[in-house]
């Protein structure tokens, strides 16, 4: 038996050859492929050989009427202006209390046990459970997130899903660097591209700041540990 149908018998408490109604939100929501035992096994692997620190990106994640369902959602929302020294961006406010039915949807998704399980099926965490931080952040123009390696309030997985498309010259690329500084992966925005790395004192990483009439829109945050 594939070891995630395993996972989440023993998770979920049903006995083997039972039907489990939780892969039945995990396939309303991902695209089949990720489902996949061959698929997810190779992420897994993957995940943990990734350098400079363990990370993944995954395009076409999610099924794509539910993406722009989102993005569309997204659009209606208040974003406000966020400067330092180290940032400039727009964002909203965390999801936790948002009214949106499409975008709490997607929200409870993410903060849902079997997503959570899934994940941690991929990266080998564990997160506490029935916890996320969600907001949508908005780049534009000269926007930029200076090195950084995310570590605050018990975080242990970054992630991110892209809701637009950026070329290289448009900046707002996802940069992550070794521990001597050195920029060793870039990952350029494209639509429903989920990306996530595992925090720690190794996840050194940058937005690039973004250059001319685009946007660089996502939604993301974090899992925190267990």
């Amino acid at each position: 038996m594939f070891p995630f149908i395993k996972l989440m018998l023993r998770t979920f408490g049903y006995a083997e050859g039972q039907d489990i109604p939780e892969m039945h939100l995990l396939n309303f929501w991902l695209a089949p492929q990720y489902l996949e035992q061959i698929t997810m096994q190779r992420l897994r692997e993957e995940f943990q050989k990734q350098k400079p620190f363990p990370h993944l990106s995954l395009q076409h994640f999610f099924h794509e009427a539910r993406l722009e369902e989102l993005k569309k959602a997204i659009d209606e929302e208040k974003f406000t202006q966020k400067t330092s020294d180290l940032f400039s961006f727009k964002q909203t406010k965390d999801f936790f209390n948002c009214k949106n039915k499409v975008i709490k949807a997607f929200y409870d998704f993410l903060r849902s046990k079997a997503f959570m399980v899934y994940m941690e099926y991929l990266t080998g965490l564990k997160f506490k459970r029935n916890q996320v931080d969600l907001a949508a952040t908005l780049y534009e123009d000269t926007d930029f997130l200076l090195p950084h390696d995310d570590r605050l309030e018990k975080r242990k997985l970054a992630f991110m899903t892209y809701l637009s498309n950026l070329r290289k010259r448009d900046g707002g690329t996802l940069v992550l660097y070794n521990e001597k500084g050195k920029a060793v992966k870039k990952v350029l925005p494209l639509a429903n591209t989920f990306c996530f790395f595992a925090v720690s004192k190794h996840s050194l990483h940058e937005i690039e700041e973004v250059v001319g009439k685009v946007q660089r829109l996502t939604v993301g945050g974090w899992y925190h540990a267990h």
